[in-house]
């Protein structure tokens, strides 16, 4: 979306983080659903993947003010605070999220809460004549329940966190309405018409996430899954050639065509890329080891008493992960030897913001421009300042002029290693796992090229197609392919070289290395 887009949500919910909505909800209202809730630590080391991307589970108990080397990027995800190097490893706070949740409304939580909490110490709400009657207003649609409005009445028996709380809620839940179940309005007739013919619609479905599986098994029973889907015709709409023409795909497919779907319908929905982790995974030292075929695509859904949970939408998913001789079809001899999933997709990268200025932490051996005390002897008379003065100049000009040699040392010594790795990246015997690689590369470089005819804003539709083939497909990319993504690269890196100012050359080669 739209930074501006972002900027009003964030001004709406000030410092309260989405990413702590379950949380949050749980703990300020909670009720007989949560009895599945069960608080954990996670620790996660990064091992091989790029180290500025954090991965974080669902329920995330800790918040900014815990992670305070770790981003929260608006309503979305979380990264490293160090634009540099990364964070190598980190712990969170979470909690589990239980099947409850999955038939839970902003407004059935809180009839829960009062029925369950304040009605079983006192009967409140009868004392108050509220008169509100839950069951009633349960037959309701989820929509209406979503966008129902707490009546002050009722906000005068919350604690001021509590009040604070639901006020944020139904302010996002209006925000994830308007915001998160928009469609181009050329597909959007299509797919309607789609769900008409199926009747996949909340008068069938009422509950979003009973509407949820029920087009997700629609999509199942039409299109197949495989690694091999083929090149998306240029020009073409990615999710409608997924379903009205190709229909054979991968999770980036069945992911991508749930969440334009259950848009369509009315709920808002998001797509979503990760690492799946089984419970079976857990060895006997409490560790996981994540590999790199885990790599995943799954559906998001809002729930307005929770906030977003996940959904699988790939068929062959078995305990979180995909079976993929299973998802195929493809006989015993068929599968040996193919390899796995190739190179995890990263939470998507900002390209790192270029400084206005440099500034230089305080080395303490900065001289005061403010005029200098002579020293006084011992006796209290002032020592003169001749030859001591001398000696003391040339000291701090040496130590100065040896900070510099270092930081210069050590610039051109980052720069030679940084390219030494990217160079091994690019040219490892995996070209699968170069490509993406060079893709990286080519994020990081396209918002410096500036404006120029014959430079799109992005990589070029053919040239992504062969990153997707190379990061999802079990085809190996030839020398010529991979070639092909190298020279792009080279041409954007000559063309940010030649345009950049003297300070933005500096800061790109030393500090970034990227040219």
């Amino acid at each position: 979306m739209p930074e501006e887009t972002y900027k009003e949500l964030n001004e709406l919910l000030g410092e309260r983080k989405v990413q702590n909505f379950p949380y949050l909800m749980s703990n300020l209202f909670r009720s007989a659903g949560d009895r599945g809730v069960y608080p954990y630590d996670l620790t996660v080391q990064n091992v091989g993947g790029n180290p500025r991307s954090i991965y974080m589970p669902y329920g995330l108990v800790s918040g900014p003010e815990d992670l305070v080397d770790l981003d929260f990027v608006h309503d979305g995800y979380l990264k490293s605070g160090n634009s540099l190097f990364g964070t190598q490893e980190y712990t969170v706070k979470a909690i589990t999220l239980p099947r409850d949740y999955l038939y839970t409304t902003f407004y059935s939580r809180l009839a829960g809460y009062f029925t369950w909490g304040y009605g079983l110490r006192g009967g409140r709400l009868g004392g108050l004549g509220l008169n509100m009657n839950f069951q009633r207003d349960f037959n309701s649609s989820v929509r209406a329940m979503d966008e129902w409005t707490m009546p002050e009445r009722l906000v005068d028996t919350l604690t001021e966190e509590q009040a604070s709380f639901a006020q944020n809620a139904q302010v996002y839940t209006r925000f994830v309405y308007a915001q998160y179940t928009q469609l181009p309005e050329e597909l959007k007739g299509k797919l309607d018409q789609y769900r008409q013919e199926h009747n996949l619609d909340t008068g069938h479905y009422p509950w979003p996430y009973l509407l949820a599986n029920a087009v997700i098994n629609q999509v199942h029973s039409e299109n197949s899954y495989t690694l091999t889907p083929g090149l998306l015709p240029g020009g073409r709409d990615f999710v409608e050639y997924f379903l009205f023409e190709n229909h054979r795909g991968y999770c980036r497919h069945f992911a991508s065509a749930a969440v334009a779907l259950i848009r369509s319908a009315g709920i808002p929905a998001r797509y979503v890329e990760g690492y799946t982790v089984s419970s079976d995974d857990l060895e006997n030292d409490g560790w996981i080891n994540i590999p790199d075929s885990r790599a995943h695509a799954w559906t998001e859904i809002y729930l307005s008493g929770i906030g977003w949970v996940p959904v699988e939408a790939t068929p062959g998913v078995q305990n979180g992960i995909i079976d993929h001789q299973a998802a195929t079809g493809v006989t015993d001899d068929e599968a040996v030897n193919e390899p796995e999933e190739e190179e995890a997709p990263d939470a998507e990268e900002d390209s790192p913001e270029l400084p206005q200025e440099l500034s230089v932490e305080d080395t303490g051996n900065e001289a005061d421009s403010s005029p200098q005390k002579p020293a006084e002897t011992g006796d209290g008379e002032t020592a003169p300042g001749g030859l001591y003065g001398i000696i003391r100049t040339l000291k701090d000009e040496i130590t100065i002029l040896a900070l510099i040699a270092l930081t210069a040392a050590a610039l051109i010594m980052n720069r030679k290693l940084r390219i030494i790795s990217r160079s091994q990246r690019f040219k490892q015997k995996d070209h699968n796992q170069a490509a993406v690689a060079i893709y990286k590369y080519i994020e990081q470089l396209l918002p410096y090229v500036g404006a120029a005819p014959n430079i799109p804003g992005e990589i070029p539709g053919n040239l992504y197609e062969l990153v997707l083939k190379a990061r999802y497909s079990r085809h190996v990319l030839t020398e010529q392919e991979l070639g092909r993504l190298l020279g792009y690269a080279e041409m954007l890196a000559d063309r940010v070289r030649s345009k950049a100012s003297l300070f933005r050359w500096f800061v790109l080669r030393y500090i970034y290395v990227l040219i």
